[in-house]
């Protein structure tokens, strides 16, 4: 051994031999002398090296030291303390003689810092087995100073004692003090505390391990705070800092192999309910140091690898006749649906059988059924909607302090589910109390979000979007803030946040769809929209999808052909299943329809189609290039689709025994709505309304059976189902929701939904304005009110649903190409868009929508009430609706069961049978047809009598209908003077006016006067009903009295009018002489 100065630089396993004076390099170390005082240095490295948890550098130096050959006992004994630390620190089984510390502690050549190091081993070493112990040699110990103090805060303080050492002053505190601190705040779940310290710590001792004591101190404060809410319900500010933590976090699992990095990790996830991809992942490759920090780690969903067959379980668990089932087993379930592993057709098919889950608490086992109701629920099934709402509103009622405790993630799928059916006034509720004072943008609060914008709570809705942070980040809220926009006819920002949608999300065809649809609805230039179609990737219509189909058919209004293009694509990769949208894209733009054969879009699979024939059968295929077999598509590489491929119409190819001819060649998207129709026809199996008709050799008798038979089927809906009126809102929307012009006139052109109509007769008269919907619109046009009203000067409003679908109707009427065919009264009536042109009603109704001015609603929160009624009436008055509220402006409502609901609710309202009174006072009477309306479709319409009275003198359709009112009305006068003034009138003006204008060469019956008889005939009816005498014949001589009485100066008119009196008695078998007796006993009453 060289006894001169040496160096020696060693690693793990490398021997050390040097005397005992010589110069041992160990890392950073250098040991000069191998006595136990000269090795401080060496045992505050070491220890520093344990503070920080580099377990990796303590073990290097133990074994390297402990190489040394020439160690004396007490180096020896000092160095088996260390090692003892480093395996208590790592928790692994060691045994030590207590003895060893009180040898170290009482020899009088260790120096007091290595007596503190023993003294803090020793305290580490009784708290293994009685903290109380170890407090009390802390507490009595002459040796402590900074490394036993470093052991008794990190092992054993309490809060009270963390306290204290806080009170003394952190800035004078050594490293290891400082981490002592950190440690005992977390261990006593001080957080708060221990970010403090650890900052403190941070900022003087900028380190690793500085860096990792204050991540997981932050990590665990925020874990504390949000205090077991899932993470989308926590506030923003916690979401930002949790997110930046999550980052930090995973930054340094990428630098470091320190392990505490993984308990952070843990944490973190904890705090994210086990949802981020990345933490996971990182967890589960350190399974067994999580569970350090999460001792059921290996049980939890995130970690634990299902070794059953989850697809398999539920369709087992579905249809293995098993009705009660555990909440597990729904959980199985229910993972399944979402993954599309069951459908909701076998869900319902369970719950048909009784199928139910089982829970202990019975709000959980509600919630759960409510839920299972939402899956099986379809939103056009009105019924099954009111009974999912019945429970909602029961469960909420009883349960809505209490939705805290139920899992967010069933929470957010039952939203899901109310969304897909329509219901959203719920998922606001559900989602309300869940929320914080400052959200953000979590798939919970989009849920919410949507539903504010559907459900019209705008009011709530502004406050939301002026609140959350990074809405326009987010891809759900952008989406609803472009609504929010559309919605106050902001398009101009709406516009300019879908091209943002089209920057941030290229590939989403929700936003390229919607930013068509704004620029078509401002009257964008074509141009500048067909190069926006220019723009759009074309993977994004690569395949088919549910909002890619909602966008090509916003790109057939532009663009016709290439929507035909890519569905011709999606159609060759699934022909059955395409079938139903090829044909309804045909069908919905066929006022667009070009020459087929003028296709601009080749397809690179497909040029054409064919039609050939087959024994006698006729075929439709598509040639289609290296596709797959099917029986609507040929392989062009096939021997028979190379025979047809070259074939010209007419040919006839052999193949085999087989002979085709080819009958016609067409473009291949033609070829599509052919064989889709086909399809579409033959999958029918009673759920679509399609329907294929075949003439065949028929023609013109074959298309008219047809329409026979389809005129017979009911339009519309009884006005009274099982002695129940339904008002004719609800009627109107159920059959004509789609077609609310066509099927507001149906309704008020019927006489029996008409017996139940009444008009309004409270409310208010409108002084300046008014709000009207489709059927308002529809019954002043048909009833030639709207002049009246055009000439009040009242300002009339519509909303721009109204306007567009009064619009839409007028233009597809007045097209050149209109035409329809019906069957009236075994009359077949043809009807073309000429005639429609000369008909009053739609002039009227082209003229008050072209008076109307268009007003958007302002923010306002709807009642909830009223947003339930979204599904029972039409779209044009549930927005007229909003708009009255909105604007506090009356709303003309004409179905007066509603108007009744409304007027309990406080909304403004025009009192319906007054305005109509005022209208038809300001109607000249050549534009009046309300009469009309009233005798042909008995509506309710004003009618005065002096508007009968004028129609006396008005010869054939006015006189008919004056008869007729008189009729309806035999008896309907306030009093019988008021009845005798008007009989005596209505006869009067009749009788005048049919002796004027009658020609003495025609007889009464064959002139236009002839109806005036039947005016006659009706008021002396009529007054032998309502006037006063003891006699039919003393009332009706009083009616001839007065008429006579003010004849008595033209005899001629006289002798005409006895004579159609007397062919009345004497049709109704009166006494003639007693009508003579009454008639001298009032003359000489008179006289």
């Amino acid at each position: 051994m060289p006894t001169g100065p040496s160096s020696q630089v060693t690693n793990i396993g490398h021997n050390v031999q040097a005397a005992e004076n010589a110069t041992v390099s160990i890392g950073n170390l250098v040991i000069t002398s191998l006595s136990s005082n000269d090795l401080v240095t060496f045992t505050r490295q070491f220890l520093y090296a344990m503070t920080h948890r580099d377990w990796k550098t303590a073990e290097t130096y133990l074994t390297s030291i402990n190489s040394v050959t020439s160690l004396d006992d007490e180096c020896r004994t000092l160095l088996k303390l260390l090692e003892y630390k480093l395996f208590l620190l790592q928790g692994r089984e060691i045994t030590i003689n207590p003895d060893t510390f009180v040898e170290l502690l009482r020899n009088p050549s260790c120096k007091q810092v290595v007596k503190d190091v023993v003294e803090s081993i020793y305290v580490h070493h009784l708290a293994q087995t009685s903290h109380s112990n170890a407090k009390k040699r802390y507490h009595s110990s002459q040796y402590k100073e900074s490394f036993t103090d470093e052991v008794f805060y990190e092992i054993v303080a309490d809060k009270q004692e963390l306290e204290l050492f806080i009170a003394g002053g952190l800035s004078e505190k050594f490293e290891h003090e400082l981490c002592a601190g950190v440690r005992c705040a977390i261990r006593n779940d001080d957080f708060l505390t221990a970010v403090n310290i650890a900052t403190e710590l941070n900022t003087r001792y900028p380190n690793t391990n500085s860096t990792i004591l204050l991540s997981l101190s932050k990590a665990l404060k925020l874990n504390r705070e949000i205090s077991g809410r899932h993470f989308w319900l926590v506030n923003h500010a916690q979401m930002k800092e949790l997110e930046n933590q999550i980052l930090v976090c995973l930054d340094f699992a990428n630098k470091s192999e320190d392990m505490r990095i993984i308990r952070i990790a843990a944490v973190l996830l904890a705090t994210t309910c086990y949802q981020v991809i990345d933490l996971i992942k990182l967890c589960s490759e350190n399974l067994d140091e999580v569970e350090k920090i999460i001792p059921e780690a290996h049980n939890l969903p995130a970690f634990k690898v299902r070794d059953i067959d989850t697809h398999g379980f539920a369709k087992k668990i579905i249809n293995g006749g098993e009705l009660t089932i555990s909440e597990s087993d729904f959980s199985l379930v229910s993972s399944a649906l979402s993954q599309g592993l069951i459908t909701n057709h076998e869900i319902k098919r369970w719950l048909d059988k009784g199928g139910e889950v089982s829970a202990s608490d019975d709000q959980v086992k509600e919630f759960i059924q409510i839920i299972l109701a939402s899956i099986i629920c379809t939103p056009t099934d009105k019924r099954q909607k009111f009974k999912l709402s019945e429970r909602l509103d029961d469960f909420l009622q009883s349960s809505t302090d209490k939705l805290k405790n139920f899992n967010v993630i069933a929470i957010h799928q039952l939203c899901l589910n109310l969304k897909n059916v329509g219901l959203f006034i719920y998922i606001v509720k559900l989602v309300e109390p869940l929320l914080p004072q400052t959200p953000w943008c979590s798939p919970i609060l989009e849920d919410y979000a949507e539903a504010l914008l559907e459900s019209d709570q705008i009011e709530k809705l502004d406050r939301l979007l002026d609140t959350v942070e990074g809405i326009d980040e987010n891809y759900r809220f952008l989406a609803v803030k472009i609504g929010r926009y559309s919605l106050s006819e902001d398009f101009s920002r709406a516009i300019e946040l879908a091209e943002k949608g089209t920057e941030q999300y290229p590939d989403s065809c929700y936003y390229w769809g919607i930013l068509i649809h704004l620029l078509i609805s401002t009257n964008a230039e074509r141009e500048r929209i067909t190069a926006l179609l220019k723009e759009i990737p074309k993977n994004v219509l690569e395949k088919y999808s549910n909002e890619g189909l909602r966008l090509l058919h916003c790109i057939a209004r532009v663009d016709l052909e290439l929507a035909n293009s890519f569905m011709l694509e999606w159609f060759i990769d699934a022909p059955v299943e395409m079938s139903i949208h090829v044909t309804n894209l045909h069908f919905n733009h066929l006022d667009q329809l070009q020459d087929p054969m003028d296709f601009q879009y080749p397809s690179e699979r497909c040029a054409e189609a064919v039609v050939y024939s087959l024994d006698k059968r006729q075929y439709t295929k598509l040639l289609v290039n290296h596709c797959g077999h099917s029986e609507y598509l040929i392989d062009t590489m096939s021997p028979l689709g190379g025979l047809l491929s070259g074939a010209q119409v007419g040919d006839e190819v052999k193949l085999g025994m087989a002979k085709y001819k080819i009958i016609e060649k067409l473009p291949p998207s033609v070829g599509a709505v052919r064989i889709s129709i086909d399809i579409r026809n033959d999958i029918n199996t009673g759920t679509d309304s399609f329907f294929k008709m075949s003439l065949e050799g028929d023609g013109v008798d074959g298309i008219l059976k047809w329409v026979d038979e389809m005129s017979q089927q009911k339009q519309i809906v009884e006005p009274e189902i099982e002695g129940r009126q339904i008002p004719i809102l609800m009627r109107l929307n159920q059959t004509h929701g789609n077609d609310l012009v066509k099927g507001s006139f149906l309704y008020l052109c019927d006489k029996e939904s008409n017996k139940s109509l009444k008009l309004f007769s409270d409310g208010e008269t409108p002084q300046e304005s008014a709000i009207l919907d489709v059927l308002a619109l529809v019954y002043l046009s048909l009833t030639g009110l709207v002049h009246g009203v055009l000439r009040s000067g009242i300002t009339l409003y519509v909303t721009r649903e109204t306007q567009d679908i009064v619009s839409g109707w007028l233009r597809d009427t007045s097209r050149d190409d209109y035409l329809s065919i019906a069957k009236v009264e075994n009359i077949f009536v043809k009807t073309t868009s000429n005639d429609i042109a000369r008909d009053d009603s739609v002039n009227n109704l082209r003229l008050l929508i072209g008076e109307c001015e268009v007003l958007s609603p302002r923010s306002i929160d709807m009642p909830e009430m009223l947003t339930k009624l979204t599904d029972s009436v039409d779209v044009s008055h549930y927005s007229s609706l909003k708009l009255a509220i909105s604007h506090s402006i009356p709303f003309l409502c004409l179905d007066s069961m509603f108007c009744s609901f409304y007027h309990k609710l406080n909304v403004n309202l025009v009192n319906t049978n007054q305005f109509m009174i005022d209208a038809n006072s300001a109607t000249k009477n050549d534009e009046k047809r309300n009469a009309l309306c009233h005798v042909q479709f008995v509506l309710p319409v004003p009618l005065m009598h002096q508007d009968v009275i004028q129609l006396c003198t008005h010869d054939e359709k006015g006189q008919y209908l004056a008869a007729e009112i008189l009729k309806m009305y035999p008896n309907h006068y306030p009093s019988s003077e008021i009845a005798l003034e008007v009989l005596t009138e209505c006869s009067l003006q009749s009788i005048c006016a049919a002796f004027i204008g009658l020609d003495n060469r025609q007889p009464l019956s064959l002139s236009r006067w002839r109806y005036t008889e039947n005016i006659v005939y009706a008021c002396c009816k009529s007054s032998m009903e309502c006037l006063e005498g003891d006699t039919s014949e003393k009332r009706l001589a009083t009616l001839i009295s007065e008429v006579l009485r003010k004849l008595e100066t033209m005899p001629y008119m006289t002798r005409f009018s006895l004579a159609l009196f007397r062919r009345f008695v004497q049709g109704y078998f009166l006494d003639a002489k007693q009508i003579d007796i009454e008639l001298r006993a009032l003359r000489r009453l008179k006289n």
